[in-house]
């Protein structure tokens, strides 16, 4: 006889049992530091929605989502992050994390949550859920000026972080949004593995921060060729040429479809859009855009075929083939921002 698949919304602290058993399942599939795991397990997951599947009355897969909203093309949008998913190594490519990432999909599109992202160690693999890149980097050599001075930031300067953190994404169209919370917390986690955040003065005065993860500078919030006396390469935010840093899945296209600011104000397309694993949007639809406002009709008889993927890359990227088709011409070309990876 099958056994049964269990698929499971954990609330952390509801049993204590289950949260060590997840703790261990972690530890199994992540090389973080022991006071790390610890931190993560008593203090970061309390906000977050763990998703499980048990078989034989054991956890075999697990994903973390963190509450998050993006700022899209100016537009708050509730989001998710996904982290540390994982499956027990007894049971990897049997293909459990599909039906797990697919039954938090199907669920998320029925809470309306339009969009999630996360941070892969593997980008190929999360391809087959629908996830496409959408920030990138590349790894540059720091620089060196005596012009600057590196402070290591405390918990007073949260205010001072999240100043310098809004001031230098407002010019992105795709960013997630930070509070002086956010800073007060990142702080904390860093020192556990004596990583920290850095502001950059120049005569005394912020001008910028950058955060160091084992001596690598993985963030830093800086309008000028990043100047550090602290480790050697840093991972600088870059356009589509890059490697991938970030991803995302559009879980309800027709949502971003309507706030999109396209290239021509007057257009109309009918077109079906295919997707592999939330069957809702398996729909062909009519775009009209008419004086800069975009509708949105159920359609018929479409013109064209578009994939989730193909479309999430056209809405978060843009045409970057330079594809011809009238369809693509809607959309820029254009460079994000996310660092966003726990």
């Amino acid at each position: 006889m099958a056994k049964k698949i269990d698929f499971l919304t954990i609330k952390p602290y509801d049993n204590l049992n289950i949260l060590e058993e997840l703790k261990e399942l972690y530890q199994l599939s992540f090389d973080d530091s022991g006071p790390y795991i610890d931190y993560y397990f008593e203090e970061k997951v309390k906000d977050f929605q763990i998703k499980c599947l048990k078989k034989d009355n054991q956890i075999i897969s697990c994903l973390y989502l963190k509450p998050q909203q993006l700022s899209y093309h100016q537009k708050v949008t509730n989001s998710f992050l996904v982290v540390a998913a994982s499956t027990h190594p007894q049971y990897m490519h049997q293909g459990y994390m599909r039906l797990l990432m697919t039954n938090v999909l199907n669920e998320l599109y029925h809470q309306n949550i339009p969009i999630v992202t996360l941070h892969p160690f593997n980008d190929s693999f999360y391809r087959q859920f629908g996830f496409v890149p959408y920030s990138f980097y590349k790894i540059y050599e720091t620089k060196k000026s005596l012009a600057y001075t590196f402070e290591k930031a405390t918990g007073k300067d949260t205010h001072i972080l999240y100043n310098l953190y809004q001031d230098f994404v407002k010019n992105y169209p795709i960013y997630h949004l930070r509070s002086k919370d956010y800073f007060y917390h990142r702080l904390k986690e860093l020192q556990i593995d004596n990583d920290h955040i850095y502001i950059i003065k120049k005569n005394n005065h912020p001008c910028g921060y950058y955060i160091t993860v084992d001596d690598i500078i993985e963030e830093y919030c800086f309008s000028d060729e990043l100047i550090s006396k602290k480790g050697n390469y840093i991972e600088q935010i870059s356009d589509y040429t890059g490697q991938v840093l970030n991803m995302a899945r559009i879980i309800n296209p027709l949502y971003f479809l309507s706030i999109y600011p396209y290239k021509s104000t007057s257009f109309s397309m009918t077109f079906k859009i295919t997707d592999h694993l939330i069957p809702e949007n398996n729909k062909t639809i009519t775009l009209t855009i008419k004086d800069n406002q975009p509708n949105i009709t159920k359609g018929e008889n479409p013109q064209f075929t578009i994939t989730i993927s193909e479309l999430s890359s056209l809405l978060l990227i843009g045409n970057i083939t330079n594809n011809p088709h009238p369809f693509c011409q809607l959309f820029s070309k254009q460079t994000n921002l996310s660092w966003e990876k726990y």
